[in-house]
């Protein structure tokens, strides 16, 4: 069973990864655009991070995964 601050913790996670690959994307765009060198580079640090977020999401998901059931056991 789940808490709500779980809940909330989990949600702000997804939006930080979410919000960071838009404006990754929107710097790789704006960098193209501008044929800025730093854009460019800033955009491939912040993906960097974004991978980071996104692994910790997947890590706190798999966490809360229940492994058996004690039923499941065979004696």
């Amino acid at each position: 069973m789940t808490s709500k601050i779980g809940d909330i913790k989990d949600r702000n996670l997804l939006i930080s990864m979410i919000l960071n690959f838009i404006i990754t994307a929107i710097e790789v765009i704006g960098g193209f655009l501008a044929g800025s060198l730093s854009l460019i580079s800033d955009a491939l640090h912040n993906f960097g991070d974004g991978v980071s977020v996104a692994s910790s999401y997947a890590a706190v998901k798999i966490s809360k995964k229940r492994t058996y059931r004690e039923d499941d056991i065979w004696i």
